[in-house]
């Protein structure tokens, strides 16, 4: 399922991008998007992989998909 590989990789990306964004005041960190991790948690049980990659979107765990998906 390539797809669901490409389509969890932008996730990511744009996961990435969120975290390293500033707020609108300094020192502000902008918030990650739920709906970006509920579509990606949906999109990882359709890549079979709910053992372990569900667990990480459960626990907003982007390094771990950095580093699955060599990321960021």
């Amino acid at each position: 399922m390539l797809c669901c590989r490409e389509a969890i990789e932008h996730f990511v990306t744009a996961l990435n991008l969120q975290r390293n964004s500033h707020g609108p005041m300094e020192g502000q960190k902008a918030i990650m998007s739920d709906n970006i991790w509920r579509t990606m948690r949906i999109t990882v049980a359709l890549l079979g992989r709910t053992e372990d990659l569900c667990d990480a979107c459960d626990a907003r765990d982007l390094d771990r998909f950095n580093r699955e998906f060599n990321t960021e």
